[in-house]
């Protein structure tokens, strides 16, 4: 586990009703991960609390708003960046709650 840079969670772990379930890792062997990508939308921040401060953590919203924005500008033909709207549509996600 000391070489991993990249760990990738595919699992309904962190997702209802397994949101207050960790991993079956010890993450404290990751010492080099850099990136967990965690498939599920809107998981529990529990589930990260074991890597390191220095681990850049990705969740599945952030991939699905990605999808949104090239099939939008795939069918329209029109461009918008990913880093003009992320943020905004994150914000109206989060207000919908």
């Amino acid at each position: 586990m000391p070489e991993i840079q990249v760990l990738i969670n595919t699992t309904p772990i962190g997702m209802p009703p397994f949101e207050d379930e960790m991993l079956p890792v010890p993450y404290e062997l990751f010492e080099n991960l850099e990136l967990f990508f965690n498939f599920g939308y809107k998981t529990n921040s529990k589930l990260t609390e074991g890597f390191s401060q220095n681990v850049q953590s990705i969740d599945g919203i952030t991939m699905l708003i990605g999808q949104a924005i090239s099939s939008f500008n795939l069918w329209t033909g029109q461009e918008i960046k990913f880093d003009h709207v992320y943020h905004e549509i994150l914000e109206r996600l989060n207000n919908e709650d």
